[in-house]
């Protein structure tokens, strides 16, 4: 939903319960306020859905391996990091690496 902070009233509703089916948890706004990213767990994965506020293109990334890192001080959280440019998104994971280092990844488009 989109609450206009100066009407004091949710003035639309951006995707679907199936679509972001997580919505309350970590949200972030593009810089530019023309993307919205939610992030959420599923299982061993991080997964992020991002909607144009445009027009309410969704598009959703492949899953992000996380493992166990679901507690702590060092958890992969799946909290969406815009950068300042408004066209990528830096998300949490482990890599493919022997170690399973945990990485930021880039998402562009």
């Amino acid at each position: 939903m989109v609450y206009e902070t100066d009407l004091k009233k949710i003035v639309r509703k951006i995707g679907t319960r199936e679509s972001i089916p997580n919505a309350e948890v970590a949200i972030a706004h593009t810089p530019d306020g023309k993307w919205f990213a939610n992030g959420y767990r599923k299982r061993k994965y991080n997964i992020y859905v991002l909607v144009q506020m445009m027009d309410g293109l969704t598009l959703k990334t492949k899953d992000v391996f996380s493992d166990q890192w679901t507690s702590g001080k060092l958890r992969l959280v799946a909290g969406p990091l815009w950068n300042r440019e408004s066209d990528g998104l830096q998300v949490p994971g482990k890599a493919g690496d022997t170690g399973k280092t945990r990485q930021l990844f880039l998402v562009k488009w």
